[in-house]
């Protein structure tokens, strides 16, 4: 019924029409994304030889427990209107689910437009996205102590580096890929950007990307914040008095962050007047793999694994992770102590949620010393990413 095929440029009108059509994007935007995604990595649903639907793959990594955990991040996913709730995306998506765990990729996240079809294939909640919205005069910095110096915001090569050393300390940051960092390099508006490195010590310890956006409140400006890391609480206290500085121009900053963002720690009235809440989604493709790969600092223990997947069966049945110094390895067998389905697993695997939280949610459940030593293995940072794909 269904056929699920790599992208063809003779297939490019098509698929175009039902890309925009989907997402309301101009036309010339097009070779910009799959210039971006790759075009190998974008996939065509057809039915009948006619293209009814398309999806791409960012080919990225996760970071998780100081780890990068090689992951699919899906895009654009679109079925033509008249061919919707036929199955048609479901199909889609795991015919590329397979492709990504043939590929020895074991972990697969994305933004949904609607949960509903990605929980059908084991997909759930996983992580966070929050906009904040925080007027200027509640920075209420002034530390100029070190040198903030401007860069070209057309690059990653003076931000690469610095994320890298951040992004690792966090769960669910991206690994970045040469069209994520596009992404937020370029302005979609085509409005000037301007960067910067925070220098301490002689080092590059933090960086902001930001252009000024005049959608604020009653057509205000406001600094929007494309791109920002600090590695330690002097750095972090400079992008802020940075910022602060526009003060007499700039109504209020804007940004994307954790839901329990650190660089709001800095500032002197914790009062943002906006926020708004995304979650994206993750599933484990490969769960031997994906268990193995990601770090679990400082942890040792042993935990027997009970996991049901209903779509890829290489994923169920009883497993042992055994950890020993942050580092794990896996092997089947085992007591099963600790039962979920490949949905329970996806939160638990990002620390979305704690062991003790999902067993009352009934996403999970286990011995009472099975809960303690998920608990033990599964804790970090919450999990989170600034991008949106």
């Amino acid at each position: 019924m269904f056929e699920f095929a790599p992208y063809s440029p003779a297939a490019e009108s098509a698929v175009r029409e039902i890309w925009m059509q989907a997402f309301d994007t101009a036309a010339d935007y097009w070779p910009v994304f799959t210039e971006r995604i790759g075009p190998e990595n974008v996939r065509t649903l057809k039915h009948g030889g006619t293209p009814i639907g398309l999806l791409g793959v960012y080919r990225m990594g996760q970071w998780f427990g100081g780890h990068a955990v090689p992951s699919g991040g899906f895009a654009a996913v679109a079925i033509a209107p008249e061919h919707r709730q036929r199955g048609a995306a479901k199909h889609m998506l795991t015919a590329s689910l397979q492709e990504l765990r043939a590929a020895k990729i074991p972990i697969a996240s994305l933004y949904p437009t609607s949960q509903a079809v990605y929980r059908s294939i084991g997909f759930e909640q996983a992580g966070s996205r929050c906009f904040y919205e925080l007027p200027v005069r509640s920075i209420g910095l002034r530390e100029r102590g070190l040198a903030a110096r401007r860069v070209p915001s057309d690059g990653s090569a003076g931000f690469d580096d610095v994320y890298r050393q951040f992004a690792q300390t966090q769960n669910g940051t991206v690994e970045r890929t040469p069209g994520l960092w596009e992404r937020l390099l370029v302005n979609p508006s085509g409005d000037p950007q301007y960067a910067y490195v925070v220098e301490e010590d002689g080092q590059p310890a933090g960086y902001v990307i930001y252009h000024l956006d005049g959608s604020g409140s009653d057509g205000q400006t406001r600094i929007a914040v494309r791109d920002w890391c600090a590695l330690s609480g002097a750095a972090a206290r400079r992008i802020w008095s940075l910022l602060a500085d526009h003060g007499t121009m700039v109504e209020s900053v804007c940004w994307f962050g954790a839901a329990r963002d650190d660089m709001l720690a800095h500032v002197a009235e914790c009062k943002p007047t906006k926020i708004s809440l995304q979650r994206w989604m993750l599933r484990l493709l490969d769960v031997p793999a994906a268990l193995a790969a990601r770090g679990y600092p400082g942890a040792n223990g042993e935990l027997h694994l009970d996991v049901t997947d209903p779509l890829i069966a290489e994923n169920t049945g009883p497993l042992v992770l055994t950890v020993r110094d942050g580092s794990a390895t896996v092997e089947p067998g085992g007591r099963g102590d600790l039962k979920c389905d490949i949905r329970g697993l996806g939160p638990l695997y990002t620390g979305m949620f704690r062991p003790d939280t999902l067993a009352r949610l009934g996403w999970i459940t286990g011995t009472p010393a099975a809960i303690d030593t998920a608990t033990t293995l599964f804790a970090g940072p919450e999990p989170w990413m600034p991008e949106y794909f």
